[in-house]
């Protein structure tokens, strides 16, 4: 049985306990992808969340798959694109879509009572699991604060929003995704700065293929910093 459950934040009747495989407490994508693992392996999971409704997140990483995948010559059309798979991804992760997979979906923010055996309370329901996953979603943090008004702080979830691209854009930080996105963002005449918090690129790779990225950043005209290593 898969059902939506508006919880009551004072849980004034309990009236049943149930027990369930995994417990996943949370609203972000990483509580749906959690959800959805879960399920696929035969596990019986509810989902409580604090919120009725929730959106799939903006992302680098999916700006980086349509630029890769998406054959497309301009921020215009990489934007469009994007923006159309945003929505397919939020259907996707739906709250019915994700009821119609058996996942039973609670919305209440949960209370925990050390019982002989460690309970959940949210719904109306006691929920019993040998596991409980707090999968909560990420925030960005300002920087306006530090930054001089001639600076304006962009976070990744934003970045696929601007309707036209800025001048120049640097870029702190050298996760993969920000590494691939780079070279089209340079492309489409944007002054790009790629800043890495490390002496290399991608520190869990070869010094082989960190020389192959620098190689490839600087030949798309990226300006590339990295900590603790000269700029040449």
């Amino acid at each position: 049985m898969s059902a939506a459950i508006a919880g009551n934040k004072v849980a004034k009747e309990i009236n049943y306990m149930l027990d369930y495989d995994l417990v996943i407490i949370g609203d972000g994508v990483e509580a749906i992808a959690a959800s959805r693992r879960a399920i696929a392996a035969g596990l019986r999971v509810t989902l409580v969340s604090q919120n009725h409704h929730w959106s799939y997140p903006h992302s680098l990483d999916l700006l980086w798959e349509v630029c890769c995948y998406g054959q497309v010559h301009s921020w215009e059309e990489a934007r469009h694109q994007y923006l159309q798979a945003h929505q397919w991804l939020g259907l996707k992760h739906s709250e019915f879509e994700l009821g119609s997979r058996g996942i039973d979906i609670i919305v209440d923010q949960g209370q925990f009572l050390q019982e002989k055996r460690l309970t959940l309370v949210a719904g109306g329901r006691r929920l019993v699991a040998p596991h409980y996953v707090l999968a909560l979603d990420q925030s960005w943090v300002s920087l306006s604060p530090l930054l001089s008004e001639a600076v304006v702080p962009l976070t990744p979830d934003r970045l696929p929003l601007l309707p036209e691209l800025p001048e120049s854009l640097a870029i702190i930080g050298s996760s993969p995704a920000a590494i691939g996105i780079a070279p089209y963002l340079a492309r489409w005449g944007c002054e790009v700065t790629l800043i890495s918090t490390d002496s290399k690129l991608l520190p869990q790779e070869s010094n082989q293929v960190n020389q192959y990225l620098l190689h490839h950043l600087q030949g798309a005209k990226v300006k590339v910093y990295r900590w603790g290593v000269p700029d040449l």
